[in-house]
């Protein structure tokens, strides 16, 4: 379980990272940045509630783990600045 945690975090990485800068690329960064920063705030907010009502399992922590690293992941590539 300990290994799945750091799987959860990086793999998203590793599946949508050239998508993610491509769509960076095409969409309006701003609206991009907020969408994604929302779906972390979402994600996190599920996960400290549940952490609060002692309702989180192994399972749904690795996979609101999964979802922060797949909002970050998609979120990354919108902060490179190709325009110098």
């Amino acid at each position: 379980m300990v290994a799945l945690m750091q799987t959860a975090t990086s793999l998203p990485v590793f599946l949508v990272g050239l998508p993610a800068g491509v769509l960076a690329d095409i969409v309006d960064r701003r609206r991009l940045l907020l969408f994604w920063q929302g779906w972390m705030l979402v994600a996190a907010t599920v996960l400290g509630v549940l952490t609060f009502l002692g309702a989180t399992t192994p399972w749904l922590l690795l996979f609101l783990t999964f979802m922060l690293g797949l909002g970050s992941a998609m979120n990354a590539p919108t902060w490179q600045d190709n325009y110098t």
